[in-house]
C-alpha cells in the first residue's frame, strides 16, 4: 500500500478541495442535489457506472498523474473486478438503507457509533473483507479453479484476509466517522472519494498480502 500513496493522497487533496468549495462557493452546494437526482432517475445503472469509474478509472488517473506504476490486469481480470466492485457496491447501498431504516438518520453520537459498529464489527469481517480476499486470490490463481483451490488448502485465504480486514478497519474506520457525520448531502461523494483510494489500497493489499 505504501507504493499507492501517492495517487491516494492526490485524490484524497482532490475531494478536500471539493468540501471547501462546496461550503465557500454556494453554487457548488446544489452539485451534491444534482447527483442525488441523476442517481434517482438512473437507478442502478448509475449506482453501478458511478463505483466502476471511482473504483477503476479515477486510481487509473491518478496513477498517471502521480507516476505510480499499476499492476496489470487481463480483460478476464477486469471483468472480475468490475463484478467485484459492482456486488460490494449494491452490498454497501443495502447496507446503509438497512441502518437507516433500523437507526434513522439523525447524525447523533449514539446513532453514528451504532453504524460504525455494525458497518466495522459485523459488514466488513463477515462479507466485504471475505469477498474481497477470495476475489484477488481468484485474480492471482489466474481465474484457474484448481490453482484456487491449491491456495485455499494452503491457507492463502487467511494470509490475505487478515491484512486486508486491518487495512480496513484503519481506512474505513475515520471514512465512516466522516460519512455518518457530515450532512447528507456530501455522503455520495464522500463516499465515492473514498472508494476511489480504497480502490487502490484493496489491489495493492488484496494481491500482495502473501507476497
Amino acid at each position: 500500500m505504501r507504493a499507492a500513496r501517492k495517487p491516494i493522497i492526490l485524490i484524497q487533496i482532490c475531494f478536500l478541495v471539493f468540501v471547501v468549495l462546496y461550503y465557500a462557493i454556494p453554487s457548488w452546494q446544489s452539485l451534491p442535489e444534482t447527483i442525488r437526482s441523476f442517481r434517482e432517475k438512473w437507478g442502478l445503472v448509475f449506482t453501478l457506472g458511478s463505483v466502476w469509474v471511482a473504483s477503476l478509472v479515477i486510481p487509473d488517473i491518478a496513477a498517471i498523474v502521480t507516476r505510480h506504476e499499476r499492476p496489470k490486469t487481463s480483460f478476464a481480470g477486469l471483468l472480475v473486478k468490475l463484478a467485484y466492485f459492482g456486488f460490494i457496491a449494491l452490498a454497501v447501498d443495502t447496507l446503509y438503507i438497512f441502518l437507516s431504516h433500523q437507526l434513522g438518520d439523525k447524525p447523533s453520537l449514539g446513532v453514528v457509533v451504532a453504524k460504525i459498529a455494525f458497518d466495522m464489527l459485523v459488514f466488513s469481517p463477515f462479507l466485504s473483507m471475505p469477498v474481497a480476499a477470495l476475489t484477488f486470490m481468484w485474480i492471482d490463481s489466474g481465474l484457474n479453479f484448481a490453482a484456487m483451490r491449491q491456495k485455499l488448502s494452503e491457507g492463502d485465504f487467511w494470509k490475505r484476509y487478515f491484512p486486508t480486514l486491518v487495512t480496513c478497519w484503519m481506512y474505513f474506520g475515520p471514512v465512516t466517522i466522516a460519512l455518518y457525520s457530515l450532512p447528507l448531502a456530501l455522503n455520495f461523494p464522500v463516499s465515492m472519494a473514498a472508494q476511489a483510494a480504497w480502490g487502490l489500497i484493496i489491489t495493492s493489499v488484496g494481491s500482495r498480502s502473501v507476497e
